[in-house]
């Protein structure tokens, strides 16, 4: 290669400086395909099959870097060397990385049993739903959503299918270490989200006994770090449209259909009798009214998804969080916010909104104070705060009646005629006997709903080595308080049918299909509910290593209860406090980091059972090899 360099208003070249080499690994072996880059240029070559590389360089103060797949990248300064022998590591990064288990974390190559850990970029979409991110991206999780709702639109999700019938099917949620609720992860912020595991088998669930049965999702928080402090903000607008909408018939097609069914169903009669079918009957004339697009109040054509959705609606969601610290306290302090909106349309003529608008805000204050070297408190405080107008019956609900309406029975609304052009009411279609309107359905109120959130958490960490190399204990308690309120208030719709049609002039007449209503709102529905939710551990956890044997032990005992108000019921069995008690432990072990063995058991207690059925003991064991460890294999045996 030749370098062109400039100096006043001559020319001169320049010679790179060719270097060649060989790239092996820990053992000496060849590594083929490496790739050799000029830091900082993309001038580079790939390693032969003999590990043997050649490339040439525009001075020797450049710097080699050296990278495969599976090994530590080197840097080489190229100096006075021409011939390079380059050792690169394989890397251990995997082999170091530790997962979340149950009750804590271990490193994933004595993990034995079936954990996947979550790459927490994959669960940053648009949707303020965190569950809405599940579908396809976890392995071994099954996740569907029933309703895109704002508000409604929580995903279903199970691990490894459904293990449990009628009480529980969806798998424990642990957040910090605490149970949560399914509503809890859906709205937890992703950038709040550290790391996120999905415990799958017996080995990795049986610590909390039957209550991990279905499996566990289990997410840790971020936490704060020594040093300056580090800002971090988002903000994200986006448009949210239905991804796929059926094409509905207009009410030409659909008259001239349904006489064909009706004549289909009764053909017998029709041939023999010579009688028309029976029910309902299009006339030609009014098909062709319709087509000329007469009168739409007495010849309606009316496409009720388009008068009742729009098409898309604009979505916010931002988040600002804080991350710092110094020697005796970090701190990671957070709070976002998220704005939706359904695609209701909206009757201007009345004073309230019955479209879906949702206001979400959340908190997060995680503060990790060290009184000493040996003792840690961390403190966990997080709240949720939510306020919801929405329409008197769900989106699920209108979409239904949308789907049920016929289109050319009458108009959704009347224009008044002069008997009524006084009236302060909308006047809304109906025919007799009396069918759904749909339209009228969705204006006919809203409903209004507060809901909060608030949890409070501390963890005490003990380390005790003067006692016992490798001990330490936790202490840890939690209580959770949910608040919910609603109150919803209609209107019976004021409905009207035709009651004669004057064809040369155009007019018609109406009369009132329900005299006795009055077309106001109500009063208020009201509706409350809640529950506490309080929870105690205390865990003692050892790991030793003598020469090249690996052990490790952890015991657990919890204590929680659930205090339900049960707003909906009066009944004293469903506002009983709901509790559990239990001991768990671990024994993990391996020589050499080749041969694994873990056993682990659950004993735990519930108030529901009675007698000696109350508590239950699940023991799980499990055992693993890695194979490439072994010098046979070629690869050694890793240092102890």
């Amino acid at each position: 290669m030749l370098f062109l360099i400039f100096s006043g208003t001559g020319m001169m070249y320049a010679q790179g400086i060719r270097i060649t080499g060989k790239v092996l690994d820990d053992f000496n072996k060849e590594i083929p395909g490496a790739l050799v880059v000029v830091r900082g240029t993309t001038n580079g070559t790939t390693t032969n099959t003999n590990g043997e590389f050649a490339l040439t360089v525009p001075s020797d103060t450049c710097v080699l870097r050296f990278s495969f797949i599976g090994y530590e990248p080197r840097e080489v300064t190229v100096g006075k060397q021409r011939i390079l022998s380059v050792t690169m590591k394989e890397a251990t990064t995997e082999i170091e990385e530790v997962v979340v288990v149950a009750f804590g974390t271990q490193k994933k190559a004595s993990a034995v049993a079936s954990i996947e850990a979550v790459n927490v970029k994959d669960l940053k979409i648009a949707s303020s739903n965190l569950t809405a991110a599940f579908a396809g991206k976890i392995p071994g999780v099954i996740s569907y959503q029933n309703s895109g709702e704002p508000g409604n639109d929580n995903a279903q999700f199970f691990v490894r299918g459904v293990t449990t019938f009628g009480y529980k099917a969806d798998p424990l949620i642990l957040i910090d270490g605490f149970e949560a609720t399914s509503s809890d992860l859906a709205r937890l912020q992703p950038d709040d989200i550290e790391s996120f595991s999905i415990l799958k088998d017996a080995s990795a669930t049986v610590l909390y006994g039957a209550r991990g049965a279905n499996g566990i999702i289990a997410v840790n928080t971020k936490k704060g770090a020594e040093g300056p402090v580090k800002v971090s903000a988002r903000l994200d607008v986006h448009v949210a449209t239905p991804t796929r909408m059926l094409e509905l018939l207009d009410g030409v097609e659909y008259m001239r259909l349904y006489n064909q069914a009706r004549i289909s169903r009764d053909r017998d009669r029709v041939h023999t009798l010579g009688e028309k079918p029976i029910g309902a009957w299009y006339s030609e004339e009014k098909i062709q009214a319709t087509i000329r697009g007469e009168n739409p109040m007495i010849y309606p054509n009316i496409n009720w998804y388009d008068m009742l959705f729009k098409r898309q609606t604009t979505n916010t969601k931002a988040n600002i969080n804080l991350q710092g610290g110094g020697k005796v306290a970090t701190y990671y302090v957070a709070g976002g916010y998220d704005h939706e909106t359904g695609i209701l349309k909206v009757d201007n003529l009345n004073n309230y909104n019955n479209n879906i608008d949702i206001n979400r805000f959340n908190v997060r204050s995680n503060v990790i104070f060290k009184f000493s070297s040996t003792t840690t408190l961390d403190t966990r405080i997080q709240g949720r705060f939510e306020r919801y107008n929405g329409p008197f019956w769900s989106a699920g609900d209108i979409f239904n009646m949308v789907m049920d309406s016929n289109p050319v029975d009458f108009p959704a609304t009347w224009v008044p005629d002069e008997k009524y052009k006084d009236i302060r009411f909308t006047l809304f279609g109906n025919a007799e006997p009396m069918k759904t309107n749909a339209y009228a359905e969705m204006v006919r109120g809203y409903e209004e709903r507060n809901e909060n959130t608030i949890t409070a958490q501390a963890t005490l960490m003990q380390d005790l080595d003067p006692l016992l190399k490798g001990l330490k204990a936790q202490a840890k308690a939690s209580i959770s308080t949910w608040a919910y309120h609603s109150g919803r208030r209609a209107s019976q719709p004021l409905y009207f049918a035709l009651e004669q049609y004057d064809s040369p002039s155009d007019t018609y007449t109406l009369y009132r299909l329900n005299p006795y209503d009055t077309g106001y709102l109500g009063d208020v529905a009201g509706y409350r509910d809640g529950n506490t939710h309080t929870y105690f551990e205390g865990r003692l956890n050892w790991n030793g290593q003598y020469g090249p044997h690996n052990i490790g032990l952890m015991t657990v005992g919890i204590a929680e209860e659930y205090i339900l108000s049960n707003g909906r019921s009066g009944s004293i069995y469903e506002t009983l406090p709901e509790r559990n008690l239990g001991n768990s432990g671990r024994l993990t072990y391996d020589y050499d980091n080749r041969y694994f063995f873990e056993f682990a058991y659950g004993y735990n207690g519930s108030e529901k059972f009675t007698g000696k059925k109350q508590f239950g003991f699940f023991p799980s064991y499990g055992a693993a090899w890695i194979v490439s460890n072994e010098k046979f294999w070629g690869g050694g045996v890793n240092p102890y």
